[in-house]
């Protein structure tokens, strides 16, 4: 896809239509879903190609989680209580997760 500005503001684009409603229309594209089970191990998303950003949400039980490329452990990391959801945007293939109670569930909506 490319961007040509013509002139205050005039696009010209060179894609698909849907690449243009997100573009301007602050739209984010589906990329797939996920959920992640077993989390008493370090676990990492599967990403889809074109993801760049997640909506990730704790069930059953709190996680914690961290971004460096460090596992977390049940007590050493950033925590997402259990019914909460984060956007996240930054490096995907980045993040570790690790319950803090047995049980815990992970959903995952993956965007570009």
């Amino acid at each position: 896809m490319g961007w040509a500005l013509l002139r205050h503001g005039v696009y010209m684009l060179s894609g698909s239509v849907s690449d243009l409603q997100q573009k301007f229309y602050g739209g984010y594209l589906s990329r797939g879903y996920e959920q992640i089970t077993g989390l008493g191990v370090p676990k990492s998303l599967t990403v889809p190609p074109n993801a760049g950003a997640a909506l990730i949400q704790a069930t059953t039980q709190s996680v914690r989680y961290r971004d460096d490329l460090v596992n977390p452990s049940s007590t050493v990391g950033m925590v997402l209580a259990s019914g909460d959801s984060m956007w996240y945007t930054g490096d995907l293939g980045a993040l570790r997760f690790i319950e803090t109670a047995a049980s815990a569930v992970i959903n995952v909506l993956y965007y570009s």
